[in-house]
């Protein structure tokens, strides 16, 4: 009786941190990240990204955009048709973009909380003394979390990063962005 009651107590210690380990995982992805976004340090971000998936769903988001600034509707035979009309025309333009866009260093530019653009006040390879952004997670069931970054700007209070576990690690493998609207 006594044996059973040690093996059950063991086995529940081993849950408990197995399970505050599975919540502590991309936490740490999250602050190497920030660490290496800080350091202006383009390589130590890109460790942390599935580049081929980001860039797959940023072309397929890009897309989804332009159909809906057209006015593509969103069922039936025309609106397939129409979507696929503006997805072939559009397709090669937007998957060159994305190819520029969706690098290392923009990414690292977004993560540090800076707009593209900006010339950046640290010299490379040292970290920033500017306020670093706030990020707040929103688990997406047990192996997606999407990070919301905030830094007081509007605009990118609204995108979001989504990190997918792969074996024992997280990779950013979307960035998670609204189409702009029409008016």
């Amino acid at each position: 009786m006594r044996r059973s009651i040690y093996v059950v107590a063991v086995a529940a210690a081993v849950a408990a941190v197995l399970a505050v380990a599975w919540f502590l995982t991309p936490h740490a992805t999250l602050r190497d990240l920030r660490d290496a976004a800080r350091r202006h340090d383009a390589a130590g971000v890109a460790e942390y990204v599935d580049w081929p998936a980001l860039r797959s769903y940023a072309a397929d988001r890009a897309k989804s955009c332009v159909s809906e600034l057209i006015g593509a509707p969103e069922s039936g035979k025309a609106g397939a048709a129409l979507r696929g009309v503006v997805s072939a025309i559009s397709g090669v333009a937007i998957d060159s973009i994305v190819q520029q866009v969706v690098s290392p260093s923009v990414l690292t530019t977004f993560v540090s909380g800076e707009r593209p653009g900006d010339q950046p006040t640290d010299v490379p390879g040292r970290a920033s003394s500017d306020p670093f952004p706030e990020w707040s997670l929103e688990w997406q069931g047990w192996r997606r979390v999407n990070v919301r970054v905030r830094n007081g700007s509007s605009r990118l209070d609204r995108v979001l990063l989504s990190i997918r576990r792969e074996g024992l690690e997280w990779r950013i493998d979307r960035v998670l962005f609204e189409c702009p609207r029409v008016r």
